[in-house]
């Protein structure tokens, strides 16, 4: 397992976070989400995507994060009521963005954003997923 030091604990909060938000526990979330070896080499099978929900968008650290780790057809869907926040991590994250432009078959991970409360979440992820074209 990968074990950060106190400096790089701080090197990556630094990195990852913004005037909008600041992530806590990063390397908690990556070893919970991706496994005790998310910084090796990814050992999945191929074509086994994986999709993210970070219902909890703010200003898009943990997204980024998340994303930098991730590989090409992997998901991370960024929720959040606030519009503010939405548009905050949209900007940030316009490299990983799905546009009609890239289509979902872009280089890399991709995000799409989703503006909702938690009490509505179950409704709009698979209402995106289809508009993505990630389910029928």
């Amino acid at each position: 397992a990968t074990t950060a030091t106190a400096q790089e604990r701080q090197n990556l909060l630094q990195e990852y976070a913004s005037s909008y938000h600041a992530p806590v526990m990063p390397f908690e979330c990556l070893h919970s989400l991706l496994g005790p070896d998310y910084m090796l080499d990814d050992q999945r099978e191929p074509n086994t995507n994986r999709i993210f929900v970070d219902a909890t968008l703010g200003g898009g650290g943990h997204s980024l994060l998340l994303l930098s780790h991730l590989r090409q057809g992997d998901l991370v869907i960024g929720v959040d009521v606030d519009s503010d926040a939405l548009s905050a991590a949209s900007a940030r994250l316009k490299d990983y963005m799905v546009t009609a432009e890239k289509g979902i078959d872009q280089q890399g991970p991709q995000f799409a954003t989703l503006q909702c409360n938690f009490g509505e979440i179950h409704h709009d992820i698979p209402r995106l997923l289809k508009e993505l074209g990630r389910i029928s």
